[in-house]
């Protein structure tokens, strides 16, 4: 049984630079690799990435999100938030974001920027909402 500072498996692509793929395209497969296992597992570096934006004064803002899916050939992330939260709120302003993930076991950053979309009333989202991220959305009071 793994203790939760357990190293997660991980496919190499850090120091020692041998280790490292040969290619930038076998790099970037590695890395997507990381990011898809992320949202598989939980509580792992490559889950949990930071999400920054631009507050609606303009003030930058940055918050870690539980990734729960990618799509590696589009280049995307979805996550679930509560419609409530200041990054709806920022989004809905100022649509450019920008994504971080950091692996501390190997010393990997990768970060991605773009545009978010936001939408709402998705029902089919919540079918594979787990049981935690249901109730933290039934509360009264919002997030923050």
């Amino acid at each position: 049984m793994q203790g939760p500072n357990a190293r997660p498996p991980a496919i190499p692509i850090a120091a020692p630079a041998e280790t490292l793929p040969e290619t930038l395209p076998a790099l970037l497969i590695a890395l997507w690799q990381r990011i898809a296992e992320g949202v598989r597992e939980r509580w792992t570096p490559w889950g949990l990435p930071s999400l920054a934006t631009v507050g609606p004064t303009g003030e930058p803002q940055s918050r870690v999100l539980s990734i729960k899916s990618v799509d590696s050939q589009g280049r995307r992330f979805g996550f679930h938030t509560d419609v409530r939260s200041d990054k709806v709120e920022a989004l809905t302003v100022d649509p450019r974001a920008s994504i971080l993930f950091w692996d501390p076991f190997d010393a990997v950053e990768a970060r991605f920027a773009g545009r978010a979309s936001l939408f709402r009333g998705e029902r089919h989202a919540w079918r594979d909402a787990s049981p935690l991220s249901r109730s933290a959305a039934a509360v009264e009071l919002a997030p923050g």
